[in-house]
């Protein structure tokens, strides 16, 4: 039985070493982890601030770009949304002219059909108001589409007919309704005859 004990209390000393050894171990591993902060020398600890506050400037830098880009981006989104409001406004005003204009065009047409001293008097009168109108017009950036002699464009025209016309393809023949431009972007396209070629 006092071999037993004696065997236990050896076991448990042997426990109680191990576990003193590992403690230290434990402790010193501690003091190396601590102890290269407290022996950096003043140049280094410089060193390791330096490159912190580089290290932040640069995020910081970063963080400013992404800024500064987002807001360019929202100057040109919002100076585009004006543009494009500013643009609609005008066109919906001055598209509603264009019927006024159209018929001026249609009741000048009608009065060089007529030799009456009179009505020569009036298309004088009412041709100097067509001319004060399309100059107002002019004034706001509506020009007409021109269609004499030009390929056939979707982008500014629109084909009401097409006419089989030998040896021309593809050319306006007769423009049946001007079309109009505001600024640079189309407002109303021209209604043309298509002269098409039926050999082509």
């Amino acid at each position: 039985m006092s071999e037993e004990n004696e065997e236990v209390k050896q076991s448990e000393e042997a426990q109680a070493a191990e576990a003193n050894a590992n403690a230290e171990q434990a402790e010193g591993a501690q003091a190396e982890a601590a102890q290269p902060e407290a022996e950096l020398t003043p140049e280094e600890k410089l060193a390791a601030k330096e490159a912190e506050f580089e290290a932040f400037k640069e995020e910081k830098r970063n963080e400013y770009l992404l800024l500064y880009a987002d807001f360019e981006n929202y100057k040109k989104r919002a100076f585009k949304e004006k543009t494009d409001a500013i643009f609609l406004a005008k066109k919906v005003i001055l598209e509603d002219m264009l019927s006024v204009v159209d018929d001026f065009e249609r009741g000048l047409k009608e009065m060089e059909k007529n030799d009456d001293e009179a009505v020569k008097a009036l298309k004088e009168g009412v041709d100097n108001i067509y001319r004060k109108f399309i100059n107002f017009l002019s004034q706001k950036g509506v020009t007409a589409i021109d269609t004499t002699d030009k390929d056939f464009d979707t982008d500014f025209h629109e084909a009401i007919a097409m006419v089989p016309t030998p040896g021309m393809n593809n050319k306006v023949i007769d423009c049946t309704q001007k079309g109009y431009m505001l600024g640079d972007k189309v407002m109303r396209h021209a209604k043309v005859v298509v002269a098409q070629d039926p050999n082509a």
